[in-house]
């Protein structure tokens, strides 16, 4: 039996994107219950924390990447109650998000490399992979883990560094980070 790969489809390369990437979401009452859907079914995939990350959206929602929730929502609008019922099926959400999430892609791969950026390609890289665009999702699964944005020095280093007085928020970034390389 011969293994069939669906190829993905083909971008519209003309096509602009919007001047502001948020265009490209649906509302944010909509992103934040698919940020819930994906850390409620996708634990295992923790570089994402589960009470922080929707905290922080609802706060200061522009502080996150549109390219990092893109990719997020291509995986969780399959059950996302919200996002099934706006385009018909959760399949149809999916595409929708994935064929987003790839065209602000190919203008992230100029960008300087971060951690955000970094998690944005593999999650896309898995979504693409589990909706059979295979080849497509080794391209940006390699993004993702070659990216300059690895983590160049020692965490315990880093760590001491920082010391007893460290912010909260230095210490979770030193958490997203180890948490992202664990899983590639």
């Amino acid at each position: 039996m011969a293994l069939t790969v669906k190829p993905a489809p083909l971008l519209d390369f003309r096509k602009a994107l919007p001047v502001d990437e948020w265009e490209l979401l649906p509302p944010l009452p909509e992103v934040i219950e698919a940020v819930n859907t994906f850390t409620r079914h996708y634990f295992q995939l923790g570089f994402v924390p589960k009470t922080l990350f929707p905290a922080r959206l609802e706060r200061e929602h522009r502080s996150v990447s549109p390219f990092l929730l893109l990719s997020l929502l291509s995986i969780s609008a399959r059950f996302t109650s919200s996002l099934t019922h706006r385009f018909g099926s959760g399949v149809k959400a999916a595409e929708i998000f994935m064929e987003r999430a790839e065209q602000l892609a190919l203008s992230k791969i100029y960008d300087q490399p971060s951690l955000e950026s970094c998690q944005a390609f593999y999650l896309l890289s898995i979504a693409q992979q589990g909706s059979g665009w295979k080849n497509s999702s080794y391209v940006w699964f390699l993004f993702s883990s070659s990216s300059p944005s690895s983590p160049p020095f020692s965490w315990a280093t880093w760590l001491a560094e920082l010391g007893p007085h460290g912010r909260d928020h230095d210490y979770l970034t030193s958490w997203e980070y180890r948490s992202t390389w664990a899983y590639q």
